[in-house]
């Protein structure tokens, strides 16, 4: 099974701390509480759920990072907002890990995330990641994740609040990702999904669950979302960054 799991986002902290943007979220319809997440002395993050789905909304506030992901800190203080990482849910991250480094691919081995709460406790989560290689032309990549088990899955979606689900806010359903794709780029999604389609100067992942994310030529960087929603009025859009949520 690969489905969709979240987007981590570098966000100014005017995402977690201005009114007027917390307002802005809020009166779109997603029940958002920026003080919910984790926390370090060196990061602070905020999820804006949508449906089983997630928005990660990363704010770095040391130079070290707090003990988050070492690229993506240093890309944030380079500059870097929006979206830096498309985190997909597997059954398999082994062999997944295995297949790619079969066709040559330079990932590492799969791995837990550790880091310090406030300094102190280690935290080490009850997951494994692993990433694919940036793409040539944007400081963007894709990552797999596996649970431990199934009964931590269910765990986690108890603490999925406050969560768009009760705004009829079901969850996403296709993801377009506009960027300065290269054939090489190409030649790594091919080769790490098994159903893709050519359309021209775009790229389609089919995943198990039926989701599209698509990726198109395009000289600006942008991610769109789209969402199964009854609640959102129509062809309303929410800009995180260079995140669009639409209605669909």
């Amino acid at each position: 099974m690969n489905k969709i799991d979240h987007i981590v986002i570098n966000v100014d902290d005017k995402y977690q701390k201005d009114k007027k943007m917390i307002d802005m979220i809020q009166q779109n319809g997603f029940p958002y509480a920026p003080k919910k997440g984790k926390r370090t002395k060196g990061f602070k993050i905020s999820n804006l759920w949508i449906g089983k789905e997630y928005l990660e909304l990363v704010n770095i506030t040391q130079k070290d990072g707090g003990g988050w992901k070492k690229d993506w800190t240093e890309l944030y203080h380079r500059g870097t907002r929006g979206a830096i990482c498309l985190m997909i849910d597997v059954s398999d991250i082994d062999s997944l890990h295995q297949s790619l480094l079969d066709k040559a691919f330079d990932v590492q081995t799969p791995e837990r995330i550790e880091y310090k709460l406030f300094g102190l406790l280690k935290i080490s989560s009850l997951w494994r990641n692993m990433y694919l290689p940036y793409f040539e032309k944007e400081a963007f990549q894709i990552g797999f994740q596996q649970l431990d088990n199934e009964d931590i899955s269910e765990k986690f979606q108890k603490k999925m609040t406050p969560n768009s689900i009760s705004h009829k806010i079901m969850g996403m359903t296709k993801m377009i990702i506009n960027g300065k794709w290269t054939e090489l780029d190409y030649n790594m999604i091919e080769n790490t999904f098994r159903n893709t389609q050519k359309e021209g100067n775009a790229l389609k992942i089919k995943l198990n669950n039926g989701n599209d994310i698509i990726f198109v030529e395009n000289n600006d960087f942008s991610l769109h979302v789209e969402m199964d929603s009854q609640s959102l009025q129509s062809k309303s859009i929410t800009k995180i960054e260079n995140v669009y949520l639409v209605n669909n």
